[in-house]
């Protein structure tokens, strides 16, 4: 069975409307057709509890939690946080046996084809991989990738694509 992840869009129709209808969030919200789809942005006023609240605001809104596939999704999230740290929704496996291997999307399980990690990044804190301390990823205040605990409260926005 063929399955097509994130089709391009019909060129001959205007771009669907984006709206943070639906989008649960306490705090600032942004929307912007950018790369094809509708990614939406949460700047909340509290700090996300971790990942996993991400995921389920975005689940909630009809989209998915990031997923960064090429340098133009990249570009869309770096334009709607312009420099602030976000969660991206990349996870790594709890069976990974080194740093940058076992690494996903989590909306839908994809092997990436495109990383943008920081210089030194993943890490997973103290650079082996035996302890599984950080197995989620976030985008830091320059667009560079970073790992983290997935329970991490110190992200205080994420982005949603649909």
């Amino acid at each position: 069975m063929n399955v097509i992840v994130d089709a391009p869009p019909d060129s001959s129709l205007p771009p669907p409307p984006c709206s943070t209808t639906g989008l649960i969030c306490v705090g600032t919200t942004v929307a912007m057709n950018c790369n094809g789809a509708c990614w939406v942005g949460c700047t909340q006023t509290a700090n996300v509890p971790n990942q996993d609240h991400a995921v389920t605001a975005c689940t909630a809104w009809g989209g998915k939690l990031a997923p960064i596939r090429t340098q133009a999704d990249q570009n869309c999230v770096e334009q709607i946080f312009q420099g602030e740290l976000n969660w991206i929704g990349f996870e790594q496996s709890s069976t990974a046996t080194s740093l940058t291997t076992g690494w996903t999307w989590n909306s839908d399980g994809l092997t990436p084809t495109y990383t943008h990690w920081a210089a030194g990044q993943p890490n997973d804190v103290n650079g082996n991989e035996n302890d599984h301390a950080e197995q989620c990823a976030f985008m830091d205040d320059n667009g560079t990738w970073g790992d983290s605990q997935c329970g991490n409260a110190a992200y205080f926005r994420f982005s949603c694509r649909k």
